[in-house]
């Protein structure tokens, strides 16, 4: 019984020390929770504004396009912008629906324009009409039926290029040549600060005799709509009925256009087959971040077959690049054209007839 005492006593010892423990802790817990508390309900004092700041002026434009270094307008509000598209024959109804759909598909906040000749309507319906039908329900493309620009095959020819200059509702107008496809947004060019009747990318793959002619190459064409471009433009192509548009444009606002760098702007399939890209770009060679920039590739290529055609083996072994980097990328980009193709047009490959 006597051994028993001191460990009682020890317990209660042992007890005793640590509810005093316990209680100094809650105490020092309630006076931080107090604290807290007390630190929440103060107001939030507000931010001294300098004099000077208040009165500061926005800039006009902020850079949102960091890799080409371009300035856009902060507001879209400022300006009226569209994409163009025109065609002339039935079978390129698809490649122009083609550009405008992948620009919706890349979220751009302009409006897209369509339009096709006039003596259309009445024809026998096909492809085209439910092409055009789907330009307005699917992706949301004005489309609208115009004249030519005059008698003779330049009227029945219906819109031509020269039509964007006529878009004077809009402030800007960016056409893309149909055969080929946008692989990025195009829209800080729309509003953009760039100011020129034409802005473009160069025929820089030409012998240098026919780039003195003009320096616009036609694949990339931002332009400013002017009811008296128009009309001058107009004038000499009826004066010229055996140019082209791009000619006219040449000869007339060369002097007066802006010209964008080649890369990023305008890439050609056919640079991926090219063993010298110095004319293309400075940089070094790179052909999956050449197409990963990009942000519009033509598919124009003499000494390839057109891409709505399926080629057999010995040709596409005959066009295809030598370097496995460039033939991955290069094969890459004719398979989403095919794909853009049978997703906007509900159009399979053609089979490639040889003579």
């Amino acid at each position: 019984m006597a051994g028993r005492l001191p460990l009682r006593f020890a317990a209660t010892i042992v007890f005793f020390f640590s509810f005093l423990l316990f209680i100094s802790g809650w105490i020092l817990q309630q006076k931080s929770l107090t604290a807290l508390q007390a630190a929440m309900i103060q107001p939030v004092p507000s931010p001294h504004v300098a004099a000077s700041s208040k009165h500061k002026p926005k800039p006009p434009f902020q850079l949102i396009d960091q890799t080409n270094n371009i300035p856009v307008l902060r507001s879209k509000k400022n300006l009226k912008a569209a994409h163009f598209q025109f065609v002339q024959k039935k079978e390129n109804v698809c490649h122009s629906l083609m550009v405008l759909a992948e620009l919706a598909r890349l979220g751009t906040g302009a409006d897209k324009i369509l339009l096709y000749p006039e003596s259309w309507i009445g024809t026998e319906e096909g492809t085209w009409s439910r092409l055009l039908k789907a330009a307005e329900k699917r992706f949301e493309v004005k489309v609208r039926a115009v004249g030519g620009l005059g008698g003779g095959a330049l009227g029945d020819a219906g819109p031509s290029l020269l039509h964007a200059f006529a878009e004077t509702k809009y402030d800007r107008i960016l056409y893309l040549e149909p055969l080929g496809l946008p692989l990025r947004n195009l829209d800080h060019l729309l509003y953009g600060t760039l100011t020129a009747p034409v802005v473009g990318t160069r025929s820089y793959w030409l012998p240098k005799m026919v780039q003195q002619l003009g320096p616009l190459s036609g694949q990339v064409l931002l332009l400013t709509p002017s009811t008296r471009l128009f009309n001058k433009t107009k004038k000499l192509q009826l004066e010229n009925p055996e140019d082209d548009s791009i000619s006219i444009i040449n000869d007339l606002l060369s002097s007066h256009s802006l010209i964008l760098p080649q890369h990023p702007y305008a890439t050609n399939i056919f640079e991926f087959r090219a063993v010298d890209h110095s004319k293309y770009t400075l940089n070094d060679w790179d052909p999956v971040k050449v197409s990963e920039e990009s942000y519009y590739i033509s598919f124009m290529d003499q000494s390839a077959p057109m891409p709505w055609f399926t080629w057999p083996r010995e040709v596409t072994d005959k066009v295809r690049p030598k370097v496995p980097d460039d033939a991955m990328v290069w094969k890459a980009l004719y398979d989403r054209w095919a794909r853009v193709r049978m997703n906007v047009c509900g159009l399979d490959l053609e089979y490639l007839r040889q003579n």
